[in-house]
């Protein structure tokens, strides 16, 4: 199982609005983000890691 410690992150497969509920859930503010790029950005998560 994956992810034990990171939770559910959302990631481009999540809708914009999951995406929003997940921001909101973790007092992310994303005040005039609209682009579900950009949202994603505001995670942090990534490919990357």
């Amino acid at each position: 199982m994956p992810d034990s410690q990171a939770g559910d992150k959302p990631t481009a497969s999540n809708t914009v609005a999951e995406i929003i509920a997940w921001l909101d859930a973790h007092a992310i503010d994303h005040s005039g983000v609209t682009l579900k790029a950009d949202l994603l950005k505001l995670i942090g998560g990534g490919a990357d890691g």
